[in-house]
């Protein structure tokens, strides 16, 4: 836990009504694309806004029957009056990965950890002169946790593996700052490796904070089976005063008519 001197006196914790989870196992239904263009794809460092049926990437078509990715990212941003969101993504026969669903809402919870899910420490990034300010002195500021998720999810849309990272910080409209309890973690069904996992977070501010999550797993092919297959994501959560958006990565192989998921929230 990152602990700093000079915190707010009163910190106002959000809170908000809880009435849905933030990431449901299976294919997202219901609400259509957010008509504020609020979900972005994110290509050398330029957003562009996405909406249902965009397609994200284009992949190649394997002989042992996968879809070879390239690496793209999605992501989405909210404030309080839309704390949670979530970006679905399909791959087709021809291995196009196409926005097949998106939700912007008040339904927002803590994100549901597995019992077999696997934490590690982040790795703090140095202050250095450019991006550590003098510390902030407010009276009155708000507290929030922060959560992101990228998961692979198969054909019949159950997640087999997932990475997550969450942070609090403080937010006072117009400097975020204070980042503490960050949690970064991986879930992989029993028949998937994990080969690899990093995380790394910035919880000083004052213009933004993060925590990040990546990972690569791999199944070995089975007679018969499934082919061989390897993919590596990640995911990642930022702060801004007044807002915040999330972000999910991922490149490798990836079977047909299977999805990957793309959440975040801020409660």
């Amino acid at each position: 836990m990152i602990k700093k001197n000079g915190w707010p006196m009163i910190a106002v914790a959000v809170i908000l009504v809880l009435s849905a989870a933030l990431f449901a196992g299976g294919v997202v239904s219901g609400q259509k694309a957010d008509p504020s263009g609020q979900a972005f794809s994110l290509v050398d460092g330029v957003m562009t806004p996405v909406s249902q049926g965009t397609v994200i990437a284009t992949g190649k078509l394997t002989a042992s029957g996968t879809c070879q990715m390239p690496k793209f990212t999605v992501g989405g941003t909210g404030d309080d009056n839309r704390p949670h969101g979530s970006i679905l993504v399909q791959f087709t026969a021809d291995c196009r990965a196409v926005v097949s669903d998106i939700i912007f809402d008040q339904n927002t919870m803590p994100l549901e950890l597995e019992p077999n899910t696997k934490f590690v420490e982040p790795v703090i990034v140095p202050p250095t002169t450019e991006r550590m300010e003098q510390e902030p002195q407010y009276l009155l500021t708000s507290v929030y946790r922060g959560t992101a998720r990228a998961a692979n999810d198969d054909i019949a849309g159950i997640d087999v593996t997932h990475v997550d990272a969450q942070m609090s910080y403080y937010d006072d409209g117009s400097q975020v700052y204070g980042g503490y309890n960050p949690s970064n973690s991986w879930t992989a069904a029993w028949y998937f490796n994990n080969l690899g996992f990093g995380a790394e977070w910035w919880p000083y501010g004052t213009s933004s904070v993060y925590n990040a999550s990546n990972g690569s797993f791999n199944m070995p092919s089975w007679p018969g089976g499934y082919p061989y297959l390897w993919h590596w994501m990640e995911t990642t959560f930022t702060g801004t005063p007044g807002d915040y958006s999330f972000t999910c990565s991922f490149s490798g192989d990836h079977i047909p008519a299977g999805y990957f998921e793309c959440g975040g929230s801020r409660q």
